[in-house]
């Protein structure tokens, strides 16, 4: 069944996976608005609102954990030939990052003159740097399709109990001794970075088998109520001792910038995703949601490729709408870039749908 198929009928569609898309790259544009959102309470130390603004930018570090979750909920349960894996996925997606970095770099040279037209230039910039923020992701995702088929033999044969403590690995090498050994050391000293479980602790491996995990092991018993409000619990401790870490950063080393701040974001990031990932599967799969939001949520969320390929472009054009809702509607900061990333979405969104329609485009995103 072809995407035209599946956008057709809703029911052949896990919509919840689709909300999740649509969530998760909200949060990475959120991610690249810089002081004007995502590091905002940088530059508002003294607002009231402070704490909110950081938790909201610790919150959408969440977009890329739950990208490989869903990667991971839906490819590894897949039993394909190595042939398959590497015509169908590994060379589309390496058509898409040569396609759409071309598009950077004649972006860049007609804006800004970054670059003189050179196919060599092209080549150098495309294997050795990312053309755009968000391309990092594309690069990864098909190392990761390298690996499916040894992913995949993990991701069946590990026992539920086995995948507990994979999660709880994660937790204690990406979080609580990261944490401990900056409460007694303040960054002077570390435990010895050898001690430390390669599958548990890179994302790429660890989110997508958590995703499988969520999708295939945890039967519909688990989901309810109880469950959610301890998730969510657990999520906001998660993202307050993150807060708070990051500002005890803050204090020792007497710098509070984007680039610095980040260390402790992802310490915890596992609990608030598998968080996110459960409530939306959890509201979707409890409550009647109408067949028009259905169809709606599947479409917007079949355009997210194409909103990571286009947002730094259309993010870079349309600033004059954020400016309008600071200074003209007089709209507070934060409120005014949440608005601004809906915008950028939606148009990225309408581009996509109509790129979907050329040919060649209509198979790759």
């Amino acid at each position: 069944m072809n995407d035209k198929q599946l956008t057709e009928n809703p029911v052949a569609k896990k919509v919840y996976l689709e909300a999740l898309r649509i969530i998760a790259i909200f949060f990475i544009i959120f991610n690249h608005t810089g002081s004007e959102g995502f590091s905002l309470f940088t530059i508002r130390q003294s607002s009231p609102l402070y704490w909110h603004y950081m938790s909201l930018s610790i919150l959408c570090k969440t977009a890329v954990p739950i990208f490989w979750m869903i990667s991971g909920s839906l490819l590894l349960a897949k039993e394909e030939p190595l042939t398959k894996v590497l015509k169908k996925r590994e060379l589309r997606f390496w058509v898409i990052i040569l396609l759409f970095s071309f598009l950077q770099f004649a972006y860049r040279i007609i804006l800004d003159h970054k670059y003189t037209f050179s196919i060599l230039i092209f080549i150098k910039a495309v294997t050795t740097t990312s053309m755009a923020g968000t391309y990092w992701y594309l690069y990864s995702f098909a190392a990761l399709i390298l690996m499916m088929p040894f992913l995949r033999k993990i991701a069946v044969n590990t026992s539920n109990k086995e995948y507990v403590y994979l999660m709880s690995l994660n937790i204690i090498f990406l979080g609580l001794l990261p944490i401990t050994q900056f409460l007694i050391w303040n960054g002077k000293n570390y435990f010895v970075p050898d001690f430390s479980p390669l599958i548990a602790t890179n994302g790429y491996i660890v989110y997508p088998l958590v995703g499988y995990f969520i999708e295939n092991r945890i039967s519909s018993e688990y989901y309810n109520k109880k469950n959610a409000f301890l998730l969510i619990f657990f999520s906001i401790i998660s993202i307050i001792v993150s807060c708070l870490m990051t500002q005890y950063q803050a204090n020792i080393t007497g710098v509070l910038q984007e680039q610095t701040m980040q260390t402790f974001y992802n310490s915890l990031i596992l609990i608030p995703s598998i968080t996110i990932f459960y409530l939306i599967k959890y509201c979707f799969e409890s409550l009647c949601v109408p067949m028009c939001l259905n169809k709606l949520i599947i479409i917007v969320g079949n355009t997210t490729l194409g909103v990571m390929l286009i947002e730094n472009i259309v993010r870079e054009q349309t600033r004059s709408i954020l400016d309008i809702l600071k200074t003209v509607l007089h709209l507070p900061s934060i409120l005014a870039c949440l608005i601004w990333v809906s915008c950028i979405l939606l148009i990225c969104s309408s581009i996509t749908l109509v790129m979907k329609k050329l040919p060649l485009l209509n198979k790759l995103i």
